[in-house]
């Protein structure tokens, strides 16, 4: 093999150091095949840092695996990754735009035991449609955009949006603490 660093493919430069985020969000189904992509991905860069937040699925063997993280740690690790991919939830979309970032989204399939239907299928098929993310409905095609990401990260970029996940999630924690206080009386 040769170490002549002009014979490498310009993928596998931009990868040096990058910094990617994989987060399956917090559904209760395994989302192992987003994990697997992660990982071998992580396999194939291993200058990368590539975190997966991999939830009630298998952990990843090469990158780094958290169970999960909260929400404002998630919305943390977004705003400084490289590159996020996502499930095709809605919240996780929304929150990873607020960020900054234009997300590389994996939907959940129903045949494969990702999710009780295939909602996040024509979701995530149709925020592609209006150019809100890049989907990646094979590993090829998640290959091809991870290298896009990394050799174009502006293609990546788009203007932070504001979020109702973060004022949704205080209310919601306030109400939660306001009844258990007046439980506790």
């Amino acid at each position: 093999m040769s170490t002549d660093s002009s014979a490498r493919p310009r993928e596998f430069e931009a990868s040096y150091g990058a910094d990617i985020f994989v987060t399956v969000g917090t559904d209760h189904h395994p989302f192992d095949r987003l994990v697997a992509w992660a990982d071998a991905w992580a396999r194939d860069h291993p200058r990368a840092r590539v975190t997966v937040q991999y939830g009630h699925g298998t952990a990843p063997d090469t990158a780094q695996g958290v169970v999960s993280l909260p929400a404002a740690g998630v919305r943390a690790r977004m705003a400084a990754a490289d590159v996020v991919i996502t499930q095709g939830g809605p919240g996780g979309i929304i929150d990873c735009r607020a960020t900054g970032r234009l997300p590389i989204v994996v939907p959940r399939r129903h045949d494969l035991g990702e999710h009780v239907d295939d909602h996040q299928v024509a979701f995530a098929t149709h925020m592609a449609e209006v150019g809100r993310i890049a989907l990646a409905t094979d590993e090829a095609t998640f290959r091809q955009l991870m290298t896009r990401a990394l050799t174009d990260p502006g293609a990546f970029r788009v203007e932070p949006e504001s979020s109702p996940t973060a004022s949704t999630v205080a209310a919601i924690d306030a109400e939660i603490n306001r009844i258990a206080r007046r439980r506790r009386r």
